[in-house]
């Protein structure tokens, strides 16, 4: 009997498929090869990025939901400080801090065509990129709910 364990020796001990000659040493039947190694961690590295990956969009759209969410606040409040306070024609414009952010929002007042009527429009932006988040509209009459 040779020193080397066939693989038929191996194979009934561990019962490893049929697919392999009688004449391999168990040492080369066993196991795996240095390139099926490597090609399941080549394997296991994409997959890693793909969900870091997508770990990063979730991120960065949660911050932009979040943002929205304030704009939508801040035009919110300044809808309802413009039809509870008296009425002022034209365009107003300031800044407001929610959390750590700064938003700037711009309100315009204009007449409809019917008399009495206005229309409010508050469009709401991101200071740092200027970028549009939200425009909300509503309407009043000339007497607002603070008189």
């Amino acid at each position: 009997m040779s020193s080397d364990v066939t693989y038929e020796a191996a194979r009934q001990l561990d019962g490893s498929p049929d697919n392999v000659p009688d004449n391999v040493p168990a040492s080369l039947a066993a196991g795996f090869t240095l390139i099926e190694v490597l090609s399941a961690l080549l394997i296991f590295s994409f997959a890693i990025l793909g969900l870091t990956a997508s770990s990063a969009q979730s991120t960065r759209a949660a911050a932009a939901l979040q943002d929205k969410s304030y704009a939508s606040i801040v035009a919110d409040n300044q809808l309802v400080l413009a039809r509870h306070d008296d009425l002022k024609l034209g365009t107003q414009s300031g800044d407001v801090q929610i959390s750590t952010q700064n938003f700037t929002y711009r309100l315009e007042t204009e007449t409809t065509d019917i008399d009495g009527f206005y229309k409010l429009t508050v469009q709401v932006s991101l200071e740092r990129t200027q970028q549009l988040l939200i425009e909300r509209v509503a309407f009043r009459t000339r007497a607002g709910a603070g008189s």
